[in-house]
């Protein structure tokens, strides 16, 4: 009897298992770039424009709808299979004098969970003593509708389009 109750056992922990959320196996993908940063030098302030990104870093890989209010907005109401990206761009600071517009929207979403356009800042001391501004924003790349056809999308916009704005104060109060 004992031997019986044993093999439901195995049986029910193997159904269990069986059961459990689809790990997704993914290589790691990472983009290394040299953005254009261009100074424009006022006689207060400093305007930088920044094209591009430092780095774009896959974090997560998902299957199935985008988040709620990405579908919304982008019309891409299907199941997929997507990553998850996050691009950032270091510009050096080492006089701590650079801020950007926190909520400009041009860009892509400051968080993972994608509730709002926007960007994500922290001051980056190097091993050489620099110090950086690293701004990072949430995107999206959708590789393949489920059951589908390969895509290649990136909502809002691809990393290499992304346009991020700067300004230095010369002479702070």
């Amino acid at each position: 009897m004992k031997n019986l109750s044993f093999i439901y056992s195995l049986l029910v922990v193997f159904a269990l298992l069986s059961c459990s959320k689809t790990k997704f196996q993914y290589d790691k993908k990472i983009y290394l770039s040299e953005p254009e940063i261009t100074w424009f030098t006022f006689d207060d302030y400093d305007s930088v424009a920044v094209k591009g990104f430092t780095r774009c870093e896959a974090l997560d890989v998902c299957k199935g709808a985008l988040p709620g209010n990405v579908a919304k907005e982008s019309g891409f109401d299907k199941s997929y299979l997507y990553y998850i990206y996050e691009a950032s761009v270091e510009v050096k600071d080492n006089e701590e004098s650079l801020a950007s517009f926190r909520d400009y929207t041009n860009l892509g979403y400051s968080t993972r969970e994608f509730e709002n356009k926007g960007i994500g800042q922290v001051s980056v001391l190097k091993e050489n003593g620099d110090k950086y501004l690293k701004t990072s924003t949430c995107l999206i790349h959708i590789f393949q509708e489920v059951g589908g056809e390969k895509q290649d999308i990136w909502y809002p916009c691809s990393p290499f389009d992304l346009e991020w704005s700067f300004f230095s104060i010369k002479n702070p109060l």
